[in-house]
């Protein structure tokens, strides 16, 4: 297997892709940004924590989305999924396997599926608290 791709730099989704500004959730204090102007860093942890940070996203993604039935747990989803994701994409691991690496791609990718599906979920579910629609789709 080549090594040379380990040492490269990975290129994560920026949450700022996927999301408007004014739906981005701030990290606690104590976490990354210092201020609002300072640039996002990557936290690097071990490979244990590593993991089970790409398995909390992945729980998000496909046990609590699932969960939800009604408008407003779908809007506190969204918010929920949001603030993961912030936290998950700027972990680093440098002894993660590809395996690792090719999970948290996957993690990422199903991340950004569910938020755009959450969206919909959420427009649909106000078009019909609204009285537009006379089911939900």
């Amino acid at each position: 297997m080549n090594n040379s791709t380990e040492n490269q730099p990975r290129n994560s989704t920026s949450l700022n892709e996927i999301v408007s500004p004014q739906d981005t959730s701030r990290l606690h204090k104590d976490d990354v940004f210092k201020n609002e102007n300072q640039a996002q860093q990557q936290i690097f942890l071990c490979v244990a924590d590593f993991r089970n940070e790409i398995d909390h996203l992945f729980r998000v993604v496909n046990v609590d989305y699932h969960a939800c039935v009604g408008l407003n747990e779908y809007k506190y989803f969204h918010s929920l999924l949001t603030r993961v994701f912030d936290q998950v994409a700027l972990v680093a691991c440098k002894r993660a396997k590809p395996r690792d690496a090719t999970r948290f791609e996957s993690a990422i990718q199903s991340a950004i599926t569910c938020y755009h599906n959450s969206l919909a979920r959420i427009g649909r579910l106000e078009r019909v608290k609204a009285g537009i629609y006379s089911r939900v789709a």
